[in-house]
Parts: C-alpha cells; structure tokens; sequence
C-alpha cells in the first residue's frame, strides 16, 4: 500500500536515519511521530506487513539480513499496537481527569443526541 505524501514524510524522517534501529530517544520519537501520523492521517491502516516490506526494501543490503528481519518485526508489531491504541483509546478522560467542565460537556452532548432522537421519533 502506498503512502501519502505526509506519511511518506514521516516515514523516511524515521526510516532515513542511519541510526534508526539503535534505539536512541531521538530515532524513537521519530518513529511514534510516524505511527502517530499513520493513525491521524490514514482512513486506512498501512498493515503490518506493509510496514515489514517497506522496512526491509529500505535497508536491504545495508544491514544483516537476519537482523533487518528481526528489526522489521519488532517496528512493525509496535507500529500496529501504537495505531491499535491510539484509534481504541478514549482521549481525554473525563473519568481520570475529573475536569467538571468537559463532564458538563459530555452530558450536553448526550442530552442533545436524545432530544434529536426525540424529535425524530416524534415522540
């Protein structure tokens, strides 16, 4: 599946660096800004092979070829657990935040949804 421009972007800010499998603080931010970028800006998920093959395409002959299947594994099953909770993850909270205002929010918005509902129904 091919990327958009965006996540292309992204990808290869990670992906481009020469220290990107070493795990420093700077190449993972590079690689969650890419998941985060694949969740906010994919109607539809790259699959995780996908992610495999473009990793491997990317650094193929470069690196041990058992190593860059082992890296393309773990980068891709962490790639699908980030995008998995990040669409799954309600954010924020209101539960843990305790914020009153966006509690006040949420219950306006359901009383909306009902009262639509209502006079739908014509009830």
């Amino acid at each position: 599946m091919p990327f958009s421009k965006k996540l292309e972007c992204y990808f290869e800010a990670w992906i481009g660096s020469p220290l990107w499998h070493k795990e420093s603080l700077t190449e993972l931010r590079l690689f969650y800004q890419f998941c985060k970028a694949v969740a906010r800006y994919s109607q539809k998920r790259p699959s995780e092979g996908d992610i495999r093959r473009r990793i491997v395409e990317r650094w193929q002959g470069k690196l041990d070829q058992k190593y860059l299947e082992g890296l393309s594994e773990k980068y891709s099953s962490l790639y699908c657990h980030l995008w998995d909770f990040q669409k799954n993850t309600p954010f924020p909270d209101p539960d843990i935040e305790k914020d009153p205002y966006h509690l006040q929010y949420l219950a306006m918005r359901e009383e909306s949804r009902r009262l639509v509902e209502k006079m739908r129904s014509g009830k």
